[in-house]
């Protein structure tokens, strides 16, 4: 009789997040896939530039790709950020320029917000951010 040895779920994905991302591709582009990659999702993402281990303080640099949203969100510390390429739109329309400051007080609602041509920002908070 043969034996069935129980499976880690999840474990046949590549070890890498560029090995993975290639194989998922692979899924598109094979002869029984659709042919090719869709368009690539919009996305944002933060560069640490510090990081504080006793308090969880950070500054980063954050990009958001053209067209993402950012939805109503709090924080557990102070922080702030300053846009430094692009813009933000927050629900009233109003825009978050280049060089524009602003400062959000730890538990204070903020957005949401818009990035119709994208942005770069500096981040930074007092404590952890999430």
């Amino acid at each position: 009789m043969k034996i069935r040895h129980p499976f880690v779920a999840g474990s046949w994905y590549a070890g890498t997040s560029d090995a993975l991302r290639k194989q998922i591709e692979g899924c598109f582009t094979h002869e029984f896939g659709p042919g090719e990659t869709p368009e690539v999702v919009k996305k944002a993402s933060l560069k640490v530039l510090s990081y504080d281990e006793e308090t969880g303080a950070i500054s980063a640099l954050g990009k958001l790709d053209k067209g993402v949203h950012e939805s109503k969100h709090t924080h557990p510390s102070d922080c702030g950020f300053m846009i430094l390429e692009g813009k933000l739109v927050d629900e009233n329309g109003n825009e978050i320029k280049k060089g524009m400051y602003v400062r959000v007080p730890a538990g204070v609602e903020e957005g949401p917000y818009d990035a119709p041509e994208g942005c770069v920002l500096f981040v930074h908070s007092n404590g952890p951010l999430w």
